[in-house]
């Protein structure tokens, strides 16, 4: 049979970094079948719900009527709200007619770039990066630039290798500050700086700021804070994460009123909007009581220090301790030659499924991404698993 003939776009899109998810996708067949599977590998609480206020407020929306075509760009009570939550996160005045809703942060976070950037532009992006990442910014044609940040480093980026990335083909730098996966948060020099380099070269900062309520140790800075919002600046976010509502689908963009309005042109023929009851449900979240969020928060920051110490202490293992998120970064290099084999020994011998950073970019291939989704009990079990495995190994 003759080969089924598929665009470019297909080619940039599918990316090796797929195959570092098998041991999640194993890990959840196995559950399905009725093992007793330990999944740290998603930074997601298969155990917690989202909060009950939200929920009832979705249902009464739904019960409302509110379950028909919306505003494609947003509900004005979404986009409004959105608005004073990004004033309140970075210190940006930002009004509706800045912001965009969409699917999640990821479809946000791609809408961008299919916007921004044409065949052939060069965008800078951190390593490591999200998974996704060499997909969404290179489906539209442009080529990616890598700067590496470092665990030496606390995975920050060195200011001056970024700059001497810039070249005329710029067209935007790509952070995500608080980091996922290393939970790293970029300082306020090094942001100030790439605000600099921006308005110098005239190139866009594409800002995901999804993990933005999660710093347990220090401040989250956004490049918002040092700019008009119709400069070239873009912040993508959502409630996937600080509300646990991550099967909701609600994101947005906050940017310049010309660019937004691009945003919704693509929503026209892409998704159409949200639906006004995910909305409802929205609003609820952004503007009721964030108890549980901070709650979440300082429950992952303890579990964080306590999970830290007892990876530290395991002979052959090492970790970079993060300052944010839900993920702890598990150095494996001096038992195993790649950190694939090790998740898929621990898998094997122990049901215990943690993610492999072999997607994150090429500098990380060695750690383990591993969620801090999950009591103390099993992420006590989770190091023990390590520790046998780790002993299976011939040192590295």
């Amino acid at each position: 049979m003759e080969k089924l003939k598929v665009s470019g776009l297909s080619e940039r899109i599918c990316k090796d970094g797929g195959s570092a998810w098998g041991v999640l996708v194993e890990a959840r067949k196995r559950a399905r079948a009725g093992q007793d599977v330990l999944i740290l590998s998603i930074g997601e609480d298969a155990s917690a719900t989202t909060p009950s206020h939200i929920v009832q407020a979705g249902v009464a929306s739904m019960n409302d009527g509110r379950h028909h075509y919306s505003s494609v760009a947003g509900e004005p009570a979404m986009r409004e709200a959105i608005a004073r939550h990004h004033t309140r996160m970075t210190g940006q005045v930002a009004g509706p007619e800045n912001v965009c809703t969409f699917a999640g942060a990821q479809n946000g976070i791609f809408s961008a770039g299919l916007c921004l950037f044409e065949s052939g532009d060069e965008v800078i992006i951190v390593e490591p990066y999200y998974s996704t990442y060499p997909a969404t910014f290179t489906a539209g044609g442009a080529n990616m630039v890598v700067v590496t940040a470092r665990p030496e480093n606390n995975f920050e980026p060195d200011a001056d290798e970024i700059a001497a990335a810039v070249t005329p083909k710029t067209r935007a730098i790509v952070l995500n500050t608080p980091n996922n996966p290393t939970g790293s948060v970029y300082s306020e020099a090094l942001i100030k700086r790439i605000v600099e380099l921006s308005r110098t070269h005239g190139f866009w900062i594409i800002s995901d700021e999804v993990y933005a309520d999660f710093v347990f140790d220090g401040e989250h800075v956004s490049p918002a804070r040092f700019c008009d919002v119709e400069e070239q600046c873009v912040v993508v976010s959502s409630l996937s994460k600080s509300h646990r509502m991550s099967g909701w689908r609600t994101g947005w963009a906050v940017a310049s009123a010309p660019l937004t309005d691009v945003f919704e042109e693509l929503n026209l023929s892409m998704t159409y909007g949200l639906p006004p009851f995910i909305q409802d449900a929205a609003v609820a979240a952004i503007d009721g009581p964030q108890d549980d969020c901070r709650e979440m928060v300082l429950g992952y920051g303890e579990r964080a220090k306590l999970l830290v110490k007892a990876l530290d202490d395991i002979p052959g293992i090492s970790t970079v301790a993060p300052r944010a998120g839900m993920y702890v970064m598990v150095d494996t290099s001096r038992v195993a030659e790649n950190a694939e084999a090790f998740a898929w020994a621990l898998m094997d011998q122990h049901n215990v499924s943690i993610l492999p950073c072999t997607a994150f970019g090429s500098n990380v291939d060695h750690f383990l991404r591993m969620s801090l989704c999950a009591s103390m009990d099993d992420l006590y079990r989770a190091c023990e698993a390590i520790k046998l495995t780790a002993s299976t190994f011939t040192p590295a």
